[in-house]
């Protein structure tokens, strides 16, 4: 995607997560307006919407039982046949929340969540012509916020049906070969937050199902040019050029920011050293940040520029997850796969990454980092900082050593695990 900001910033609806088909339904009725939705629900989850979202779900219900897991690669065409709501042979499938809980759940998804992953603008944020699959993926994850029995049921027998949907896109959008930007970024956003969801469902959800989602995701990004470090459309003040009024450029800046978030978290997501990611194309603090730590990397020093201005905690964030990958990559690179044959060394990671250029440099950034950020750190978000010790626990300790003391291997490499916690302490 050589131009992907500008064509964001073209983009009809306000919000990148819009959908054009639910924007056109929605002006036909009246003037949009996000304040005024809210005033009467808590976030604006009108019953025109839930009626939509339900009537999704049904639908890849039917689909679902339709289609047998070995043909499951078919489900897309399936939910496409116009036939597929007249079947009544199906048995119905669990009971739909109403729209009153979906609302609270949408608020509780924005309480509570939303500050973790902060892609979407909430100030054009409408349910009334959000993207769907995504809209009750954010519903889903609120559910699970109210951690009630049945809440939790029904996220578990809704999960799959919505990955289903979102394959289905993929699907459908990989055999297009104009590759529209606006459906590729509204498909990224849902795909996120089905990890997310996968991961808070823990052993409920079909991990090695989600594991490999995010794979073909991460995929995708790196084909479409997002981790590129060279190519792509720079990020400046020429993309907002072209629009005069201040409420149009402050909209397409919006847009623009939600969707260079969206890449960030993608870049710095549980799963992204299985992919080999580089780095994304954007200009920004955060991200020059990054490309300097990356082109530290290849050098004998490791040098990251200061801000001018303090830095977000979502920047801050790719900064450190950024090293966190060098670390994990220089860890199965440089230490012994087999643990009964680890050298003493090894038991302090460190010490090895001292002994190889990319790792020794590896190893200083994490105290540069801190002596160029460390104030900022402790003012934004006390995450930030105990996510900096956190990496620091990565290079002082190998933690194989305790998966191993706790029995994850069986007894007798128990046995020896614990020997080497004793040497290592």
């Amino acid at each position: 995607m050589h131009s992907l900001w500008k064509d964001v910033s073209l983009v009809s609806p306000d919000n990148v997560l819009a959908g054009q088909e639910n924007l056109d339904d929605a002006t036909t009725t009246q003037e949009l307006s996000p304040s005024h939705l809210q005033c009467h629900s808590r976030r604006g989850l009108k019953t025109s919407c839930w009626e939509r979202l339900e009537k999704m779900f049904n639908k890849a219900h039917r689909a679902q039982a339709l289609s047998p897991c070995s043909s499951r690669g078919n489900l897309g065409g399936i939910m496409q046949s116009p036939q597929l709501e007249d079947r009544h042979d199906i048995l119905p499938g669990p009971k739909f929340p109403p729209v009153e809980i979906l609302d609270m759940a949408l608020d509780l998804y924005f309480r509570h969540f939303h500050p973790l992953l902060p892609f979407i603008h909430v100030p054009t944020f409408d349910s009334k012509v959000f993207d769907e699959p995504t809209l009750f993926t954010m519903c889903l994850i609120g559910l699970m916020l109210i951690n009630t029995h049945g809440a939790k049921i029904f996220v578990q027998q809704a999960f799959d049906a919505t990955m289903d949907i979102l394959e289905a896109q993929i699907s459908s959008y990989s055999r297009d070969s104009r590759r529209f930007t606006h459906t590729y970024v509204k498909t990224m956003a849902c795909g996120m937050l089905l990890i997310c969801l996968a991961e808070i469902l823990g052993e409920r959800a079909d991990q090695p199902r989600s594991q490999r989602l995010y794979v073909q995701l991460l995929t995708q990004a790196q084909e479409q040019g997002l981790f590129a470090a060279e190519s792509g459309q720079k990020l400046d003040g020429s993309v907002l050029d072209s629009f005069e009024d201040t409420e149009s450029r402050w909209k397409t800046w919006s847009r623009i920011e939600s969707t260079k978030r969206q890449v960030i978290l993608k870049h710095c997501g549980k799963y992204s050293h299985a992919v080999n990611s580089d780095i994304t194309q954007l200009d920004s603090q955060g991200t020059s940040i990054i490309h300097a730590g990356h082109e530290a990397i290849v050098s004998l020093h490791a040098d990251i520029p200061r801000t001018e201005r303090p830095m977000d905690m979502l920047g801050m964030h790719g900064v450190l997850c950024t090293i966190r990958l060098r670390i994990s990559d220089d860890y199965h690179r440089l230490l012994p796969n087999s643990s009964p044959n680890m050298v003493r060394r090894s038991f302090v990671p460190w010490e090895t990454f001292a002994t190889d250029l990319q790792g020794n440099i590896t190893r200083l950034l994490v105290v540069e980092v801190l002596e160029s950020y460390g104030d900022m750190m402790g003012l934004n978000n006390p995450n930030c900082m105990a996510m900096w010790h956190s990496t620091c626990i990565m290079l002082t300790a190998d933690i194989r050593l305790f998966e191993l003391g706790a029995g994850c291997a069986g007894a007798s490499p128990a046995r020896e695990a614990l020997r080497n916690i004793t040497t290592w302490t």
